[in-house]
């Protein structure tokens, strides 16, 4: 029926087509642009919309309007477009002077347009006055609820009653609604209420406040400014399991009876949520989950782990950041201010490198919210020494590899070592948000043999299958940086095996950052039916469960 299509596509190009509310958690690498630009096109056919909303991340919205648009549209019917927002986008939102219904209007647009004063107006007005088909694409970009791009997405392209801050009604003007995303609950199900709710408002029939509580097994701590809520930790289970009756769970941990009742029928800790297979109930009428491997004939992908020790000056410094909050190396001083903030001055430790004090004024507040966004530039850090044992694992690994390859790292920091080291011997290329030598076009063509990546800049919207080795020196907390950036390798047209490598430092924070994107992973995998696929072995598993 659609020519150059699969047939996954095809199959949900037949279930969706005339659908108002439509989900496609479908893998990165299977097409969902495709899908979802030959569903408008279905909907325009029949006079249902005459125009497009098309909301990406930065740099993604680009390659939609260049290079998908015309690839999938282009012949099949009229249509216009126009990219607006982030770097060479259009300065003017009303581009359109043909009658309506004559051409589909296609504006796509950049998801951080919204997290603009007034630049996002003229968007709205517009897409609420004609009959509209919103597409959300990399949709996790919504998932805080309290962003204001997020309350925007939610809210301005609706009619809404509110009683002061209160929400009483919320109905859509616009005609369809899509998300796309093949990581929908990557830090947790509370991932899904602010996607569910573009998609429909009211969806679960939950403000967010009821949803959490619902889904997510909570316990009530007391600290000096007031009692706070915080998800289950492993360590919280296994007292509240200890406890005899309900009664004296709550007087100690503060949780409700059904999270009280769940622990009591788990046999181990599973992670902290609860009524999971509800949820994915709930979700199913208006959404399908594909995996790339079972809709396409793909080649194996390989995970291996690289267990190393530390430099001495690394040891001293992890004992002192752990026990006093501090390290010191040649006159450079790191601190933490607290022990959340300590955990990624661990990390970087573990990655061979101290971050001097003057870089280091972040306030608790800032550094919770933004501490997997936290980057060192190279001037900001002091290695532990010229030989990093860390470092000198991968560099083996390279020398060893087939090429081209790819190296992810989370610090800019890192990034920039490597390609200093690693330039002196292979032709080299670097793609960080500090600085970028070389093109990703040039990569593709075969000029580079190495790229070295921060984890943010390449996780999304490129297509990198002539490299099938990647190494990941160092992980953010966040599954979606780690499944994102594994799939620019892993995806239609890539012939060889992949392999991924990651490097653990032994004893340090690198196990708790691995275990974490172990636990999401199997949340997302229940979600979409599946059975776990992990990057780390059971072995690991127990290590990990050991690790205090």
């Amino acid at each position: 029926m659609y020519p150059g299509l699969y047939q996954h596509q095809q199959e949900d190009i037949a279930r969706f087509r005339d659908a108002t509310e439509i989900a496609l958690f479908t893998e990165m690498g299977l097409g969902k642009t495709a899908t979802v630009l030959y569903i408008a096109m279905h909907k325009f056919i029949k006079k249902d919309i005459d125009f497009l909303l098309y909301v990406a991340p930065n740099d993604v919205h680009r390659q939609v309007a260049v290079e998908q648009v015309p690839l999938w549209l282009h012949g099949k019917i009229d249509y216009e477009v126009q990219c607006f927002g982030g770097r060479g986008g259009a300065k003017k939102t009303h581009p359109f002077y043909r009658p309506k219904g004559t051409h589909l209007h296609i504006l796509v647009v950049n998801i951080d347009t919204f997290s603009t004063p007034d630049k996002w107006r003229d968007i709205v007005e517009f897409s609420n006055t004609r009959k509209t088909f919103i597409v959300c694409d990399e949709a996790t970009v919504l998932k805080n609820p309290a962003a204001k791009r997020t309350e925007r997405m939610l809210y301005e392209f609706n009619d809404v009653v509110r009683r002061r801050k209160t929400i009483i009604s919320s109905k859509p003007k616009t005609v369809a609604r899509a998300i796309l995303t093949g990581t929908p609950a990557t830090n947790g199900v509370m991932d899904l209420w602010s996607l569910m709710e573009f998609l429909r408002p009211n969806y679960f029939g939950r403000n967010w406040h009821s949803f959490r509580n619902h889904y997510c097994m909570l316990a009530a701590i007391t600290t000096s400014y007031g009692a706070t809520q915080i998800m289950l930790t492993q360590s919280l289970w296994e007292g509240i399991k200890n406890c005899n009756n309900y009664g004296t769970a709550y007087a100690i941990f503060g949780i409700t009876k059904d999270t009280y009742d769940t622990v009591q029928m788990q046999s181990h800790y599973k992670g902290a949520y609860k009524n999971e297979e509800e949820l994915r109930e709930l979700i199913a009428p208006v959404s399908v989950f594909r995996l790339l491997k079972d809709c396409v004939d793909m080649p194996p992908q390989t995970f291996n782990k690289k267990v190393v020790g530390m430099s001495d000056a690394q040891r001293q410094a992890y004992k002192d950041m752990e026990s006093e909050l501090l390290a010191m190396y040649r006159g450079a001083e790191a601190s933490a201010a607290n022990k959340l903030s300590a955990l990624v001055r661990l990390a970087q430790i573990s990655s061979g490198f101290i971050v001097q004090e003057k870089y280091n004024q972040y306030t608790p507040d800032e550094f919770e919210l933004t501490m997997d966004e936290l980057d060192v530039l190279p001037g900001e850090a002091v290695w532990l020494g010229k030989e990093i044992p860390k470092l000198e694992a991968l560099y083996r690994d390279v020398e060893a590899s087939s090429k081209p390859c790819i190296i992810i790292t989370r610090f800019t920091c890192e990034a920039a070592r490597i390609y200093e080291d690693l330039s002196k011997d292979y032709s080299c290329m670097l793609w960080t948000g500090w600085k970028k030598e070389g093109s990703m076009e040039e990569f593709k063509d075969g000029k580079y043999q190495v790229m070295v990546a921060n984890i943010r800049c390449v996780s999304r919207g490129f297509n990198l299958q002539n490299a099938s080795q990647m190494f990941f020196y160092s992980n953010t907390f966040s599954l979606e940086d780690r499944l994102q950036t594994e799939g620019r390798i892993f995806r239609i047209g890539q012939r060889l095996p992949t392999n991924y490598t990651d490097y653990i430092t032994e004893g340090t924070i690198d196990l708790k950052v691995v275990g974490a994107l172990r636990q999401k992973r199997a949340l997302l995998d229940y979600i979409r039916g599946t059975s776990l696929t992990s990057f780390i072995t059971e072995e690991d598993e127990l290590t990990i469960g050991g690790y205090n």
